[in-house]
């Protein structure tokens, strides 16, 4: 497994994690 491809992974699903979050948050809000 290539690291790029690997960073590419890993940044995708931080982002998905992230919006996830802040959607949480703006509905808590």
């Amino acid at each position: 497994m290539s690291s790029d491809f690997k960073w590419s992974l890993t940044a995708t699903v931080a982002a998905l994690v992230l919006i996830m979050v802040f959607s949480f948050v703006a509905v808590l809000h």
